[in-house]
């Protein structure tokens, strides 16, 4: 992922670069203005994309630190679900009591 932000952002400064490069106020151009314009639309679209995707694996990591801890096993705030076959215990998992 951060390759690719890295290498996104190279792409953007070049780009950007060679863009303003190209502008020549003598002619005026008005297709150089459009491809700045395209430059700065693509820089933000991927910076969106970044922020999206950085967003999303916030959201991963905030659900991994609600796993249940040694001291919510004590005060009573999860309870073991125990998965049996052929009357006998074959998987148990700790999960945390419904707050109703």
């Amino acid at each position: 992922m951060i390759i690719t932000v890295i290498l996104s952002v190279l792409l953007i400064l070049i780009c950007g670069i060679r863009v303003i490069d190209s502008i020549d106020p003598k002619r005026n151009n008005p297709v150089d203005y459009i491809s700045l314009v395209g430059v700065i639309v693509f820089s933000f679209l991927a910076g969106v994309f970044v922020i999206l995707h950085a967003s999303d694996n916030l959201s991963k990591i905030k659900d991994e630190i609600k796993q249940p801890t040694a001291i919510d096993v004590y005060r009573g705030k999860t309870t073991l679900k125990v998965t049996y076959e052929d009357s006998v215990a074959v998987d148990s998992v700790v999960v945390f009591k419904n707050k109703k």
